[in-house]
């Protein structure tokens, strides 16, 4: 299933959701991942292998992720559901997707 973004019909459009972002100082600028203190939230029926896609989330830069956000994401993959938090990776006009690597929790339930 292809990601709808933004720029999808309003009946399909199903871009992330921003929760929180940090304001002033305390952003870890040490990481090798990137500085985000946003947390996001996003939905569906894509599967945890197509959300590692460097551009998954194809307007990501526009709707502001950066990378080393984090990001809670659920959704279901046949009579599979999934939870899981980790960081977006690498971004850039092309999109962003969710770090293959690094900080991760996810959890597969029937």
């Amino acid at each position: 299933m292809a990601y709808s973004g933004t720029t999808a019909a309003s009946s399909v459009a199903n871009p992330p959701i921003q929760i929180a972002r940090g304001i002033g100082g305390g952003v870890n600028t040490s990481s090798t991942i990137g500085n985000g203190s946003g947390l996001w939230f996003y939905n569906s029926t894509n599967g945890t292998t197509e959300l590692q896609s460097s551009t998954f989330f194809t307007d990501g830069y526009y709707i502001g992720m950066k990378a080393g956000d984090a990001i809670i994401f659920t959704g279901s993959t046949g009579s599979s559901g999934y939870v899981g938090v980790r960081q977006i990776g690498t971004v850039s006009t092309n999109g962003c997707g969710i770090a293959p690597t690094g900080a991760s929790m996810t959890s597969t339930f029937n």
